[in-house]
């Protein structure tokens, strides 16, 4: 990990790409333009399982109880008898729409009760249904099909409260039928049955550990989420999920007697993370082990990300553009924590809570920095400029330029100092932007306004043929002969300049407008003439 002084006050995000054909938006001349440039592996928490990891101890011929074995270590795989479970599906709601495929009933808090027929009811917070009053909660029920919530079906009955402003959905369900609608959520029904019955066996041990060790007085045991599991409901029901969960029925992962919390995420970037690293947790059996097979994984590894100081720092509660990001010192890996810094303010965060907010996959990841500072005003069209900047964190950088109307070049490659800093020439001929480039990332875009430019190419049509000269090109770099086609330009004939920037074109040539180009690589920008015609 890289520790990142951002002095920018503007930071622009270019994001990934080459060619650009329109101009890029202005930017204040006199801010530099640096972006944040984020690398990592994984995808997840890290703890525990990876899934990604299990499909491929799975493809090797690894059975559920190897590969949970694996992940969780010291635990051993027991049995758990039947017993229901409680899911919130939806909060908060204004009104919700319920029902079934067949004749289905509801009985509210006083032991009133309504059945209702085949088909869809809409429930607001009142719980006025057919104009009588319900009393909070409802249990609704269908003897013969699934009940929906909207249009997803679900096993088991529903539990409806409300407060008389909002209303809360419970599904009541054995724990068998929810891990049906689980496993097929949380991982790709076409893996191998090892995967899928190593999914069940975590998915069921996970929540009945939440079900017997967390405390607390609410109405439901489980989210429908990731702050539990994703659970789908019938829709994520296939054949070879029910296989898995069926084959697995009643199994669950202990450890000293006791069933295991056994956390798990999509992809670990090659080691899982220890419970202690990721939440502070002592968990004996929730230790770093190795995950090999992550690399089937396309989240193994990912980036660059490129995040701008305003978007950093207001992400990160600064309130303005972040100015530094400094990991906490320890074994590269899972960032633990970190210090962002603004221009007034400074604060410590978890690695959590920086990959939550800034958006990345995981708490794995890397900083880097690339800077460019223009010119405080315009510069002299064929005067070398000496433009400075930072590039820490990130390898292989160069610098790139554009002016309008031609696409990116290569203007330089950087050499950065021990801190990162760097100073590249350049000679621009007319207003052109510049940018740096690592690998796929593209960032800290500036423009640099050019006074007193001159034409790169000029031409002209005479008795000897096309003659010209190309302002401050090398000997022996290549000008073109191009025709107009219809929309477009086509190629015609290739001459060298010469010593003294001269070029010429003999004939004969076809009646036509023609331009003569130069293009980049060895002098220090793109041009072309103005249009000459040739006549008959």
């Amino acid at each position: 990990m890289v520790r990142c002084a951002l002095v920018a006050v503007v930071l622009i995000a270019l994001g990934l790409g080459g060619t650009a054909s329109a101009a890029p938006s202005e930017q204040t001349a006199s801010a530099p333009s640096a972006t944040l440039v984020i690398t990592g592996h994984g995808w997840g928490h890290g703890v525990g399982m990876g899934q990604w990891g299990a499909y491929g101890y799975a493809l090797h011929g690894w059975s559920y109880q190897q590969i949970l074995l694996h992940y969780y270590t010291g635990t051993t795989i027991g049995d758990d008898p039947p017993q229901m479970v409680r899911v919130l599906l939806a909060d908060k709601k204004r009104k919700v729409s319920l029902g079934a495929a067949t004749r289905w009933h509801l009985v509210d808090g006083a032991g009133t009760k309504l059945v209702l027929p085949a088909g869809e009811l809409v429930i607001g917070p009142s719980l006025v249904i057919r104009g009588h009053r319900f009393v909070s909660p409802l249990t609704v029920a269908s003897p013969t099909s699934p009940l929906q919530l909207g249009t997803k079906p679900y096993h088991g009955d529903f539990t409806v409260d409300s407060n008389g402003r909002t209303l809360q959905v419970v599904n009541d369900v054995d724990l068998e039928s929810y891990l049906d609608g689980v496993v097929g959520a949380e991982m790709p029904y076409t893996w191998p049955a090892a995967a899928l019955e190593a999914q069940a066996v975590a998915a069921r041990s996970f929540a009945l550990a939440q079900i017997e060790t967390v405390v607390t007085a609410s109405p439901f045991d489980l989210y429908s989420d990731t702050r539990s599991q994703v659970y789908g409901g019938i829709d994520s029901e296939s054949p070879s999920v029910l296989a898995a969960v069926s084959a697995t029925r009643g199994k669950i992962v202990l450890y000293d007697g006791k069933v295991a919390t056994t956390y798990y995420s999509a992809s670990t970037g090659g080691e899982t993370v220890t419970a202690v690293g990721s939440n502070g947790l002592p968990i004996p059996y929730l230790v770093s082990v190795p995950d090999p097979y992550d690399t089937l994984s396309p989240y193994h590894d990912w980036g660059p990300v490129l995040v701008s100081a305003e978007t950093a720092g207001k992400a990160l509660g600064l309130g303005g553009p972040l100015l530094d990001l400094e990991p906490a010192d320890g074994a590269p890996g899972h960032v633990s924590s970190a210090t962002a810094v603004g221009a007034g303010a400074s604060l410590t965060l978890s690695g959590a809570t920086v990959e939550s907010d800034l958006g990345l996959r995981s708490s794995w990841f890397e900083f880097g920095l690339l800077s460019l500072t223009p010119p405080a005003g315009t510069v002299t069209a064929g005067r070398p400029l000496i433009l400075t900047g930072t590039a820490r964190g990130v390898k292989d950088v160069s610098v790139e330029s554009r002016t309008s109307g031609h696409s990116w070049m290569v203007a330089g490659r950087v050499k950065a100092g021990p801190t990162g800093a760097f100073t590249v020439q350049v000679t621009p001929q007319t207003t052109t932007w510049y940018r740096l480039a690592s690998g796929p990332a593209r960032a800290a875009l500036i423009e640099v306004e050019v006074s007193g430019a001159e034409p790169v190419v000029s031409a002209r049509v005479g008795a000897d043929g096309i003659t010209g000269t190309v302002g401050a090109q090398d000997a022996g770099a290549p000008v073109y002969l191009d025709r107009k086609d219809g929309a477009g330009w086509i190629t015609v004939a290739t001459a060298t300049v010469g010593a003294d920037g001269s070029f010429d074109f003999r004939p004969p040539f076809a009646p036509g407008a023609y331009r003569v180009r130069c293009t980049p690589g060895r002098g220090p920008a793109p041009g072309a003439s103005s249009v000459i015609s040739v006549q008959s």
